[in-house]
């Protein structure tokens, strides 16, 4: 599954760039990022972790298809309380008004630093579809918010080392443990134009 998303990423990438019929700009990306996960077990929520705060840094593209659609591939790492990932979101942008635009798309994250019991219990690719809107204050330099819904499952280990990370004691018969990560950040671009 994860091969097979990760294929798809790349050729949705990719035919977007080879039919861009307009100018691409190559630019900066940086701000405040936000985290937070929800374990499930068996359909009930059990704990709220990593919900925690920091940066995000990166590059970007913004490649004009129509002179309101652009796309905007991006790669940058965020850095939230001591742990680290690198994201990489393709936005699909449409401009509704003269300087505003609505982005939606998926992106893929990959976590970094992780210790060796978090290494097991931790699917460090994750998933997610993101949506957000930005501004353009000039021709170089624009804001942008954007909210990640994280969509596929970031336990890896076996339920009773999950549950043992948790500080919740195994009681039985409960299956399914689910981590879902979630994101908003908001930050500026400077375009290179």
């Amino acid at each position: 599954m994860k091969k097979l998303c990760l294929a798809l990423f790349v050729l949705f990438l990719s035919s977007t760039i080879l039919n861009a019929q307009g100018n691409t700009s190559f630019g900066l990306t940086g701000g405040y990022i936000n985290g937070s996960g929800k374990a499930t077990i068996s359909g009930f929520d059990v704990a709220t972790v990593s919900d925690g705060s920091g940066f995000f840094i990166g590059l970007l593209a913004e490649i004009e298809v129509t002179d309101k659609f652009y796309v905007q591939p991006e790669v940058f790492y965020g850095g939230i309380d001591g742990e680290g990932a690198i994201f990489i979101p393709v936005m699909a942008k449409y401009y509704i008004a003269d300087k505003f635009n609505i982005q939606a798309g998926p992106q893929l994250d990959f976590i970094t630093g992780l210790n060796d019991l978090e290494k097991e219990l931790i699917n460090t690719t994750g998933f997610s579809l993101s949506f957000g809107a930005g501004f353009d204050i000039t021709d170089n330099f624009a804001v942008q918010g954007r909210y990640n819904v994280g969509l596929n499952n970031r336990i890896d280990g076996n339920i009773s080392s999950f549950l043992d990370a948790l500080d919740i004691p195994n009681i039985g018969n409960l299956v399914n443990p689910d981590l879902k990560v979630n994101t908003f950040q908001i930050g500026v671009v400077y375009k290179f134009n």
